[in-house]
């Protein structure tokens, strides 16, 4: 009974996480990030930061403002650029609101597919690179899912594709440092930049939705070689880490055996 309980609370977690997404209101993210962690604490009792991914220390906290202002700044110039190109300029409009949703967003998000989802795929696969290719598959098929539902826009293959490099890279970010801090900084950066402002066509004078907009953002050329530059370039620096996930796995089990 305990066993179907704890398992009922992750389930509710992920449907908590995914009809965030689909509900229309103010303040949806932030009511969907405390339901979710609070769940996670009963779920996981002491085990709670280290399973959420939330488990940080002072050299995570500088690592994620590192990376968050030079990913910052590179994704910045990527979008100017393809919006430039298809002749589209951004105003951002409410400021305050968009970025307290976007925080929260990305939070949910990073929690659940990156530390929850990719956890537990690895602990069943055995495989830290096969849990990451079918978690990065997850994330690409929900983001279609997604603008299906919600703008009746289907993603093009090379958005998927590009999406799908972004949850390797995260992925593999999680797995190198135990916790969620370099990821989330990277995706939070990408979406202020991305959905923090309101896109105009020069041409036609008028509001662009969304999702309109998604497939020739996402699904470009440019953000392809910034994902495959990002990819190479972490692979290049951390190829030496350990996995720190994997091994505290590896630790714990010894410890179990004996």
């Amino acid at each position: 009974m305990s066993k179907i309980l704890q398992s009922a609370k992750l389930s509710f977690c992920f449907i908590v996480y995914l009809v965030a997404y689909i509900v229309r209101y103010p303040g949806k993210f932030p009511v969907a990030t405390i339901v979710i962690l609070l769940l996670l604490k009963s779920r996981y009792q002491e085990d709670f930061l280290k399973k959420s991914g939330l488990c940080i220390v002072k050299k995570d906290i500088v690592r994620f403002f590192l990376i968050f202002g030079f990913f910052y700044i590179m994704a910045f110039s990527v979008i100017n650029s393809i919006l430039r190109d298809h002749h589209i300029f951004a105003v951002l409009l409410y400021p305050a609101l968009i970025i307290f949703e976007l925080t929260f967003q990305v939070l949910n998000e990073e929690i659940m597919l990156r530390a929850i989802a990719l956890q537990a795929l690895s602990d069943k696969l055995k495989s830290p690179i096969v849990a990451t290719c079918i978690s990065s598959l997850v994330f690409s098929f929900l983001h279609l899912l997604l603008y299906s539902y919600s703008s009746e826009v289907f993603l093009d293959p090379l958005t998927l594709f590009n999406l799908f490099l972004f949850g390797v890279l995260s992925s593999s970010l999680y797995f190198k440092t135990g916790n969620i801090a370099c990821s989330y900084a990277i995706h939070l950066a990408w979406n202020l930049n991305r959905f923090g402002r309101t896109h105009f066509s020069l041409t036609q004078l008028d509001y662009i939705r969304e999702g309109v907009t998604f497939n020739f953002i996402e699904g470009s050329w440019g953000l392809f070689f910034l994902g495959v530059f990002l990819l190479l370039g972490y692979l290049g620096v951390a190829y030496r880490m350990p996995n720190i996930v994997i091994k505290a796995r590896k630790y714990e089990g010894a410890l179990t055996q004996n």
